[in-house]
């Protein structure tokens, strides 16, 4: 089958400290500090055999994620810029749907489902699954990362972590439309693990702020209206995605460096008559010009979610968390609910996220749609290998 391959030389930095895992199957968990050399290149590759819980999709479509621009750059060493869990060769693409083809002893899915699913395939057993941190397993795999992702025609996914789309036929009329909606699924339950499962959520009526108005600032902005938050800052340096910000339900959206000399916490704090906000979620990669402004925008008792990824340490001041009974949650995943909650809003009208859709390409641009995406101009990118 086509597909999106992306390839890098195993070269542990010197004074990067392996794990067994890593040494054993040439992974990293830090893959710019690992990996050189890197290619991106559309290809042929096999498909394997299906086993016993597993079904073949055929990819309806698959966003470009932030973390798929990354695997576009690399260091003055050759490293690339991608800095989490990796290993390669891989063929990348982690927010997809698809429609089923073929089967092999599952419970529930049939050909012809329409389906989305997690990209984190926890292990079940390991100390965090046993604790029910699946995002945070010990042995994780991840479709698109270090599993076969869907930047392809085909993609293989296991059951248990799929979900499906059905329930949507009623609300979008057509098997594209259906399918178009349904690789945005996935970024939203980023967000919902984060602000929902990870931090608790707030209590409706309590202010919110994002950081960040790219595909995961929006889906927050969205989460934030449909969940009852009484007025929701939102902050970018781009002004088309502020205007997207704005019909995703922010109530005030800024460009920081367009305040007339003030900054982002006292437009905050103005807004909110100096109570602050309850949740702040932070969806940028630039946390350490990001978290001070935060911290001084939160309420008594407020909350922190972390999304956004950067390979930079960050500046924090504890005695203002403590101070305020404040807390900092870091969120990584999809896995614990999400999927089908956000399935749920959608076929019940209350979340509308179709426009969050800025372009489409085919698969034999997938490399071009990475490169738009990685522009940060507009919404989320898509490609549509069957177009």
């Amino acid at each position: 089958m086509k597909a999106l391959q992306y390839n890098a030389e195993w070269k542990p930095k010197e004074g990067y400290p392996l794990s067994q895992r890593e040494i054993e199957d040439k992974r990293a968990m830090r893959g710019n500090l690992v990996f050189r050399n890197p290619s991106l290149q559309l290809t042929d590759i096999p498909l394997r055999d299906l086993e016993p819980g597993e079904a073949l999709l055929k990819v309806g479509a698959c966003g470009v994620c932030g973390s798929d621009t990354l695997f576009l750059g690399q260091d003055e060493s050759g490293y690339t810029h991608y800095s989490s869990h990796c290993r390669f060769p891989v063929v990348i693409g982690h927010e997809f749907s698809g429609e089923v083809v073929e089967v092999n002893k599952t419970y529930d899915l049939k050909v012809g489902d329409l389906v989305t699913g997690e990209n984190m395939y926890w292990c079940g057993s390991c100390r965090a699954c046993k604790r029910g941190l699946f995002n945070q397993c010990e042995r994780l795999e991840e479709i698109g990362f270090t599993l076969n992702g869907a930047f392809a025609e085909y993609i293989i996914v296991r059951e248990r972590n799929s979900y499906k789309l059905n329930s949507l036929s009623e609300r979008y009329g057509s098997k594209r439309d259906i399918l178009r909606v349904g690789c945005l699924i996935e970024p939203f339950a980023v967000v919902y693990n984060g602000m929902m499962l990870r931090a608790g959520g707030f209590q409706p009526g309590g202010h919110v702020l994002v950081y960040g108005c790219g595909p995961i600032g929006l889906a927050a902005i969205a989460l934030a209206r449909v969940s009852g938050a009484s007025h929701i800052f939102a902050f970018d340096l781009v002004e088309s995605r502020l205007k997207m910000a704005r019909e995703f339900g922010a109530d005030h959206a800024y460009n920081p460096l367009k305040l007339d000399g003030a900054s982002p916490h006292e437009v905050v704090m103005e807004y909110t008559n100096g109570d602050g906000v309850a949740l702040a979620v932070e969806c940028t990669e630039k946390h350490r010009v990001t978290i001070p402004e935060i911290e001084k925008s939160l309420a008594m008792g407020g909350k922190v979610v972390q999304i956004g990824i950067s390979a930079d340490n960050t500046d924090l001041s504890s005695s203002a968390f403590q101070k305020k009974g404040a807390s900092y949650f870091g969120s990584n995943g999809n896995v614990g609910g999400g999927f089908p909650n956000i399935i749920n809003l959608l076929a019940a009208g209350r979340l509308e996220i179709q426009n969050l859709i800025s372009n489409s390409f085919s698969l034999d641009d997938a490399i071009k749609a990475i490169e738009t995406s990685k522009q940060g101009s507009g919404g989320k990118v898509i490609v549509e290998p069957w177009e």
